[in-house]
This record gives structure tokens, C-alpha cells and sequence, in this order.
């Protein structure tokens, strides 16, 4: 027997409007809400104009892996690295120097924001939005 994944929703849009309507009790709090990839920030502008609340995001990289390009090891951001831990077999020097140039070119692209991160968050409530999740270390990232 073969069983389909049936998503519960139509679209992005309606994740969002759903999302926002269990997430009412935090409007006009002081809160965050942080897309984490960029498929997130149509769902995440959604929730945080009808929270309104503040909107940012938290710039990632996937470290793919050098024999599939569409497998994913790991997640870079600014300050962690995340990695697969049953990728053994991908020499360690090749994930090391990926992560440490997927980590340089956020930090480059986003130098500004990368230094007001911290602040952005501090004494608020965070609220976290994806569009898709596909592995453990993308929720640890």
C-alpha cells in the first residue's frame, strides 16, 4: 500500500491566514516573527501584518553534498553550523571549508543586520515560521 502525504492546505496563503488565527492571542504583543528560509516570508509578512508585529528574517545556507547537489549535509548561519551527523563518509576538510565560505558570504551580504541581530530579540517574543521542513538539524538550525 502506498499512502500520499495530503497537505492541509491549499497554498501558502491559507497556511498563513490559519497560522495567524492560532497565533491571535500574541497580537500587539511584543513580538518578533522571523521567517527562516526565504519560502517563509510570504507566510511570515502575512502573520506579521495581522499580528502586527515587527518582521525580519535569519539569513541560512544549505552545504550540499559534493556527490548529490540535491541532497542537503548541512545549515550555515551566521555564528552555528549544523551538520548531518550520518555524513561521515563526506571528507571533514570539504565540509569545514564550505561551511566557513557559506558563513563568510552571509556575514558579507549582511553585515548590517548581522550586527543588530542580537538586539532585534532581546525581551521579546520570538515566533518562528518555515514554509517547509525536510530534516531534524534544519528545526535545530
Amino acid at each position: 500500500m502506498i499512502l500520499e502525504s495530503a497537505s492541509i492546505f491549499l497554498d501558502r496563503d491559507q497556511a498563513a491566514q490559519q497560522l495567524a488565527e492560532k497565533l491571535l492571542s500574541y497580537e500587539n504583543k511584543d513580538c518578533i516573527i522571523v521567517a527562516v528560509s526565504n519560502g517563509a516570508l510570504p507566510i511570515a509578512s502575512h502573520i506579521a501584518k495581522r499580528l502586527e508585529a515587527d518582521l525580519t528574517f535569519v539569513p541560512r545556507e544549505m552545504i550540499k553534498d559534493p556527490a548529490d547537489p540535491h541532497k542537503t549535509i548541512g545549515v550555515v548561519s551566521f555564528d552555528y553550523t549544523i551538520i548531518d551527523n550520518s555524513c561521515r563518509d563526506i571528507p571533514q576538510n570539504y565540509i569545514y571549508r564550505q561551511a566557513q565560505m557559506l558563513q563568510a558570504n552571509l556575514i558579507s551580504r549582511y553585515q548590517d543586520f548581522y550586527r543588530t541581530m542580537a538586539t532585534r530579540f532581546r525581551d521579546r517574543v520570538v515566533i518562528l515560521v518555515d514554509h517547509l521542513t525536510n530534516t531534524s538539524y534544519e528545526i535545530l538550525a
